[in-house]
Parts: structure tokens; C-alpha cells; sequence
């Protein structure tokens, strides 16, 4: 009785000794102990944010681009419906491309303003060239500038998505047969396979909310002109 005694305060011992060193189940290792420290934690898993553009495309197709795509689609349209004299057309043509030429050469001019932009087709088109901007306002210019970049950069991601959920399946084929443990607020629970796993990701980035958005931006009044 009394060996049975000294081995339960023993045991009892070595675990008040272990204590410290005993977690209780949490995904994480350490925790943080500062709000610096948090918030330096929070920083490194949520990442910095990228102004950089999406694809070499996106980056080519600025505001600069867009603004000569729609002097482009407003020249054709004025023309076909009359507005514009059938003998200023063509030198207004000439000027917007002359101004597409400027917003693409090296230290070439690229205003910000669609009405400074107008001034360089002046340069060989002479003042008839206001008429481009005949039935148009700059806020809507700037809607489907934004609208068209945006467009662009949702491409980039979606085809990144579809690039990464083609990998994790690929991936997934070759461990139908490893078992790997799942767990439930940090403590095991039961074996699955990788493959089961690694479709659960790939699931999870099949959300039709980034498709359906480009469908709804197609729709969008900005995309009235074929530009």
C-alpha cells in the first residue's frame, strides 16, 4: 500500500515538473504575448498588398490605352451616324492616332485627362477634332476605363485560380492511397486521404462568385461600345 502511495505522488511529481511544457491544443505553437507582436503576426499571414498590374497585359492596357480605344469606337460611331463631317474624319482618324502613338513611344505624353488627350489630336486634326467628344462626358470615359482594367485584371486571376486548381488536382492523384490526419480544433480526429484533402482546397477556390462578376461586368452599360 504504501509503495502503491509513493508511486502515485511520483507520478503526480513529474507531471507538475512536465507541466510547462504541456499546450493545450491550438493551431498554433506559440502564441503571441504583445499586441505588437499579434499585429506583426497578423501582418506577416495576410500579406502586403500589390498595386503591381496582374499580367504584361494589364499592364499595357493602362488608361492610356483604353482612352484610344474609345476615341477609336467614338470616330466610327460619329462618323457612321453623321455627326461628324465626312471630310474632318479622316484627319480626326490621323489624330487619334498620332495621340495613341504619344501615349505609347518612350517619354512620350500620356495625360490623365481625357480633354488633355484631345488637345494632342488637335495638333493634326485642328479644332473640328472637339467634336469627338460629342455625346460622351468624362465621367462615363472613366467608368469604362476602370470597368475595362478591372475586366482585364479579373481575367488574370481567374485563369491563376484555374491554374492552381489543376495543380492540387494533379497533385491529388498521386496520394489517393496516403493517409494523412485531419484535425478538429488542433487535436487529431480521423485519417483521411491526402487526395480527399487536397480536393476539399481545390473546392474551396470554385466559387462562382468571380465568373459570375464578369458576366455581370459584360452587362454593365460601359460595354455598350465595342471598344
Amino acid at each position: 500500500m504504501t509503495q502503491t502511495n509513493h508511486l502515485r505522488l511520483s507520478a503526480i511529481a513529474f507531471s507538475l515538473l512536465c507541466w510547462t511544457n504541456i499546450q493545450a491544443a491550438d493551431i498554433r505553437d506559440t502564441a503571441c504575448r504583445t499586441t505588437e507582436e499579434c499585429r506583426a503576426e497578423e501582418a506577416k499571414i495576410r500579406g502586403q498588398l500589390s498595386r503591381a498590374a496582374t499580367s504584361r497585359v494589364a499592364e499595357l492596357q493602362d488608361y492610356s490605352y483604353w482612352i484610344g480605344r474609345i476615341n477609336m469606337a467614338s470616330t466610327v460611331m460619329l462618323a457612321e451616324q453623321g455627326i461628324m463631317p465626312k471630310s474632318v474624319v479622316p484627319r480626326v482618324a490621323e489624330g487619334v492616332a498620332y495621340a495613341i502613338t504619344e501615349g505609347v513611344k518612350p517619354k512620350g505624353r500620356k495625360p490623365s485627362d481625357v480633354l488633355q488627350v484631345e488637345r494632342i489630336i488637335e495638333e493634326r486634326a485642328g479644332p473640328e477634332a472637339t467634336l469627338i467628344h460629342t455625346g460622351r462626358s468624362r465621367q462615363d470615359i472613366l467608368a469604362k476605363t476602370r470597368t475595362a482594367s478591372l475586366r482585364t485584371a479579373m481575367l488574370d486571376v481567374y485563369e491563376a485560380i484555374l491554374g492552381f486548381r489543376q495543380t492540387l488536382l494533379q497533385i491529388a492523384e498521386l496520394h489517393t492511397e496516403t493517409i494523412v490526419p485531419v484535425y478538429t480544433n488542433g487535436v487529431q480526429a480521423q485519417p483521411i486521404s491526402y487526395a480527399h484533402y487536397l480536393h476539399a482546397f481545390s473546392d474551396s477556390f470554385a466559387d462562382p462568385c468571380i465568373a459570375k462578376a464578369l458576366v455581370a461586368m459584360h452587362q454593365r452599360p460601359a460595354f455598350d461600345w465595342d471598344i
